[in-house]
């Protein structure tokens, strides 16, 4: 997939405000969501407020699970 890279500080909160999107858009708890990804829940709730960045292999889950591209995940235009 490429080198792994740090997301900014811009990408980390866009991806944050996201992912908790998303999440609610499937109508999904923190914990639900975070048993169909295989991440501890605290882990989904440190993503959403921001407190730090998914791993890529995580990133690369989530866009699989929503079914979106990294770049709108994490605010990125091509």
């Amino acid at each position: 997939m490429g080198k792994r890279r740090r997301l900014s500080d811009a990408q980390v909160k866009h991806f944050s405000v996201k992912l908790r999107a998303l999440r609610k858009q499937m109508g999904l708890t923190q914990r639900g969501l975070s048993l169909k990804l295989g991440y501890h829940y605290s882990v989904l709730s440190n993503w959403e407020l921001g407190n730090f960045a998914p791993s890529k292999e995580a990133l690369e889950d989530i866009c699989t699970f929503f079914s979106v591209s990294e770049e709108e995940l994490i605010g990125e235009s091509r």
